[in-house]
């Protein structure tokens, strides 16, 4: 059944849901990225017009960039307050300062861009497709190929803190280390098509968001799942990379008891995602799974716990316990909930897709 108002606790308790406040709706149909900026305020990436949106302190949402692409699927802080902007497809990095003037900052061949991260010297690392290559691009504006993944899409881009760069990647999911040399190492070789978020926690261990794409097959849409080529038709799209899995791959990877296992790399009928946590030592185990929700992004509430925001119902998960087990926080007012972000006062926003909006959630735990 759907719940509405309510959560599901982990002993199948029906009790009160957190209550969620309406901070500023767009007009977009979807918000894909969201980053702090300045004084308080913050901006969140749209599609399908390509633009930014700087929500301040208030809650008072005014146009902040409009490029000439359709999707702004990433954002990173850039030098003097500015922001990096990265536009899908024919994809471009814009270098946006804080009175909104903007440069095109990077312009590469791909089509897609995907993730961005900057390393401890300024350098910026982008994501893209649908070739898979990872650019550095230092601060003039100066790029080249970084490493080229043995995958479509580079999807999810994050930094540890021994500057190692971690890559998510699509068809096939795959979370790779780079070192600083760009030498590669497989964290994970999933079975799903993409890995879609990558996010630490204090401790050092990632979490990995992975999902599977549309089915191959059947009829080809008008658009793939991220929305690029064209303008939403129908309310049934989900915010996935267009990705599939072509061959059979089989990898020696390490389970949780940290002894080597076969995997095959095939469909996971019925299983639409999943989150896993990797610690520094290399080993993972499976926290998460769902047959009817993608996971989107994570982040962690203010004691610490593990919160998922998935599509395409808007479903919050929320992970707790020994061993842990999750509850249904809370369920959006929206098909998805695509990114989130968490203040200094623990207070937990999300942005949403179908329709796009940000709201912020009241929780006893993050009140």
């Amino acid at each position: 059944g759907d719940v509405d108002s309510l959560s599901i606790d982990v002993n199948g308790r029906l009790v009160l849901g957190p209550a969620t406040e309406l901070v500023y709706e767009t007009v977009a149909p979807f918000l894909w990225s969201m980053l702090a900026g300045s004084s308080g305020s913050l901006l969140v990436g749209s599609g399908n017009e390509g633009k930014v949106f700087r929500i301040d302190a208030e809650g008072r949402g005014s146009l902040f960039f409009d490029s000439a692409e359709l999707e702004v699927h990433a954002l990173a802080s850039a030098p003097d307050g500015g922001v990096y902007v990265a536009t899908s497809p024919d994809g471009k990095i814009y270098k946006v300062n804080r009175d909104g003037s903007a440069t095109t900052f990077f312009d590469p061949d791909d089509k897609y861009i995907w993730a961005l991260a900057v390393d401890a010297k300024g350098n910026l690392f982008a994501g893209t497709g649908d070739k898979g290559v990872i650019y550095r691009i230092a601060p003039d504006g100066k790029g080249a190929p970084f490493y080229k993944t043995n995958a479509t899409h580079a999807t999810a881009l994050a930094f540890d803190k021994a500057g190692n760069l971690l890559v998510g990647t699509g068809s096939p999911g795959r979370v790779l280390r780079l070192d600083p040399d760009g030498k590669p190492f497989v964290l994970l070789d999933s079975p799903f098509e993409e890995v879609h978020v990558l996010r630490f926690d204090d401790r050092g261990a990632l979490y990995v968001g992975a999902l599977s794409g549309r089915p191959s097959g059947g009829a080809t849409p008008a658009q793939d799942d991220r929305g690029n080529d064209q303008p939403a038709t129908s309310s049934d799209r989900t915010p996935v990379a267009s990705v599939s899995v072509s061959t059979e791959i089989t990898a020696i990877v390490v389970d949780n008891s940290g002894s080597p296992a076969s995997s095959t790399r095939d469909d996971q009928r019925g299983i639409k995602g999943a989150v896993y946590r990797i610690n520094p030592d290399g080993v993972w185990d499976q926290l998460w799974e769902s047959r009817e929700d993608s996971p989107y992004d994570l982040a962690f509430d203010q004691a610490g716990a593990l919160v998922i925001g998935t599509g395409n119902k808007g479903k919050m998960y929320r992970l707790e316990g020994d061993p842990l087990r999750p509850t249904l926080l809370a369920r959006a007012s929206a098909q998805q909930v695509t990114a989130f972000y968490t203040d200094t006062r623990g207070r937990l926003y999300y942005a949403t897709a179908n329709p796009g909006a940000l709201q912020m959630i009241f929780d006893e735990v993050t009140a």
